[in-house]
């Protein structure tokens, strides 16, 4: 009997668990992780898509535009700028996000305010054929399609 249990004691154990030695969920989907790529300086990203959004946000006219060390674009209603650094392996910081305060639809200001607000929590991106997405920790937040 003890021959019988062992080879089913050790599936259960290989599989039981649910997690590798490093933590990481095994057979969880694993969805995009920020990896950096190309450098952001110098290129232009019209918003796509958000995770708090299911609304189309292709015509919201939210861009980004990346200089040498300045993040800037139109939120929808207002312009608005940053300091960023960005690292080839992924991470994303932005400083402090300044805006004009021109008033607008009540609907696009609050969808400006809820973008602006998701853009200053954002840690990470990854840049790949054509897209850029950008990332709070592991979650995928925002996606922008190249200018």
């Amino acid at each position: 009997m003890a021959l019988v249990l062992m080879p089913i004691l050790a599936a259960c154990s290989a599989s039981g668990s649910g997690s590798s030695a490093d933590g990481a969920s095994v057979g969880a989907p694993v969805g995009p992780r920020p990896t950096g790529g190309a450098d952001l300086a110098n290129t232009s990203w019209a918003l796509s898509g958000s995770a708090s959004s299911r609304a189309g946000l292709a015509g919201s006219g939210i861009t980004l535009e990346f200089t040498f060390n300045q993040a800037r674009g139109n939120g929808g209603v207002n312009s608005y700028s940053a300091t960023y650094t960005a690292h080839p392996d992924g991470r994303l910081k932005l400083g402090p996000i300044i805006s004009t305060m021109m008033a607008g639809d009540p609907g696009k200001m609050k969808t400006e305010a809820d973008y602006l607000s998701t853009l200053g929590k954002v840690t990470g991106y990854s840049v790949d054929a054509g897209l850029l997405d950008l990332f709070i920790g592991p979650d995928q937040v925002l996606t922008y399609t190249a200018k």
